[in-house]
């Protein structure tokens, strides 16, 4: 059950990338708060979680979304349904650096009437990319945070090529697990892991990517290492929508040959928020409801003492075709960097602003290039948002 609450919080910060807890590339913790309309931001308010119990939908879980003054996830509750009544059940704290980066995550278990320390994980970045990350568990009887499990980032042109991993015994930190990434043609098509033992590296599990026509994959087989040879135990089959966002999820196990074991489905509003998130188990010949989340948003209205600079920016050429390039020219205005989000709230790239004047190649962190569509770019200076403004990519 504990991993299961941990998914669930894991999806609200970083929905969308990997949800492996220790082993996911930093993204925007804001699944959507960024989008304006009438001087409004639509925000995710709270996710709720039902069982099926064979028959109809069961209260499981409740988790609810607070924000700080710059619009960021600040405190996500999750509650648990039993006897009729909602109980704390678990809760996250999270800071952010003058970047708006997350800087610091505090996990607290409800025990007693009181909210108990439990886990702090400190993050670290260079040029939006996440170099570092730790855990430390808090220890009840000295009262302070002790080191637990560390990880290190090594990138290359802005590819993720290296995670390396190591736990702390007390003393020092030890070697536990790297993966190196493995890249064609722009494209991830190998994650392969390695064990620390007796001294050395030994190749334990690897993930195989597979695409069609997109950067996306829509396909990755996990293997593990045994007597030099690499055998099968899953696979993820995905498809997405004609946006690019997720569909479906459909999970293999191998038994002499692929089975079919687990099924998730992502479903969007009229705006393109996610609005349900369907998990499903194979059974026999069919699929058996496991899981439904529904994800509720609330429209709130935009500070505008915050955002009272947008003259002060202008963007040419708005609208803008795909093959072109974006600059801005800010005036009488102290602005830091320039931050451009999709229509979902996710950060795509960050901009360093010199002087009066930066660009944007239509490309993100990755060198991707972007997808027709409604962007917003966030004018910050030093963390502090300056002004938005939106634009319009055509094909």
């Amino acid at each position: 059950m504990k991993k299961y609450i941990i998914f669930l919080f894991m999806t609200l910060i970083n929905f969308g990338y990997s949800l492996d807890f220790f082993n996911f590339e930093k993204k925007d913790p804001n699944i959507i708060n960024i989008a304006k309309a009438n001087s409004r931001e639509i925000r995710l308010d709270n996710v709720c979680t039902y069982q099926w119990n064979g028959l109809i939908w069961v209260n499981l879980f409740k988790e609810e979304v607070s924000y700080n003054s710059n619009g960021l996830i600040d405190e996500i509750i999750l509650y648990q349904y039993s006897n009729n009544h909602w109980f704390k059940n678990y809760k996250q704290c999270i800071n952010y650096d003058s970047n708006n980066e997350i800087d610091e995550i505090y996990t607290f278990y409800w025990d007693s009437g009181v909210w108990n320390e439990e886990y702090l994980f400190l993050y670290d970045y260079e040029e939006s990319n996440l170099v570092f990350n730790k855990r430390a568990i808090w220890d009840q009887y000295y009262q302070v945070y002790l080191d637990e499990f560390q990880q290190m980032f090594i990138y290359e042109n802005g590819d993720l090529l290296l995670i390396l991993s190591e736990s702390f015994d007390g003393v020092d930190w030890n070697n536990q697990s790297k993966t190196v990434m493995i890249y064609e043609n722009n494209l991830r098509i190998e994650e392969l892991s390695y064990a620390w033992v007796v001294n050395d590296w030994v190749e334990d599990n690897r993930v195989l990517n597979f695409y069609q026509d997109s950067s996306y994959p829509t396909e990755s087989i996990y293997q593990y290492k045994y007597l030099d040879e690499w055998i099968n135990s899953s696979k993820q089959i995905f498809s997405y929508y004609p946006s690019n966002e997720i569909e479906t999820q459909i999970g293999y196990i191998w038994e002499n040959d692929w089975i079919e074991n687990s099924k998730v489905s992502y479903n969007y509003d009229e705006n393109e928020n996610l609005s349900e998130v369907i998990q499903e188990s194979w059974d026999d010949d069919d699929w058996i409801p496991s899981y439904l989340s529904e994800y509720n948003y609330i429209e709130v209205l935009i500070d505008n003492n915050t955002i009272e600079h947008d003259d002060y920016i202008s963007i040419f050429p708005n609208p803008v075709r795909a093959n072109n390039l974006i600059k801005f020219n800010i005036k009488n205005l102290k602005i830091t960097q320039t931050s451009i989000y999709n229509s979902k709230g996710q950060k795509i790239k960050d901009i360093k602003v010199i002087g009066n004047k930066c660009y944007w190649n239509l490309r993100d962190q990755n060198n991707n290039r972007a997808s027709s569509g409604i962007y917003f770019t966030i004018f910050t200076d030093n963390g502090k948002i300056k002004a938005r403004k939106k634009i319009i990519l055509m094909k």
